[in-house]
């Protein structure tokens, strides 16, 4: 389970219901606020379509940042910024194509 702070809490449950939040990223929040509510990984993987490692990816990272999240507590502006960069999903060097090849992203 995934302990949130009230503040924390409503932020993500902020991100999940504003318009303006990309689709993805209310996605991962979601993900998030059904961790914190107890449910398991399976449970959560079943409700949004995906496999059991993405959704346990998304609860090891936001345990990981905890400590971080913790000391960014009462800044409302620096948490959102550390919430959004922590759900964001960064580049993959290596990333299978939908015809299951590999492929090399670059940018430029």
């Amino acid at each position: 389970m995934i302990d949130l702070s009230a503040e924390q809490r409503a932020l993500l449950e902020g991100l999940a219901r504003r318009r303006e939040t990309s689709h993805s990223l209310v996605q991962r929040a979601q993900r998030v606020l059904r961790a914190a509510d107890g449910e398991a990984n399976t449970q959560i993987a079943a409700a949004v379509g995906l496999g059991e490692d993405a959704v346990g990816l998304w609860r090891r990272r936001w345990s990981q940042a905890s400590a971080v999240l913790t000391a960014v507590a009462g800044q409302p502006k620096r948490l959102r910024a550390e919430v959004e960069q922590l759900l964001s999903d960064p580049p993959r060097r290596f990333a299978r194509s939908s015809r299951g090849r590999v492929s090399s992203h670059r940018r430029r």
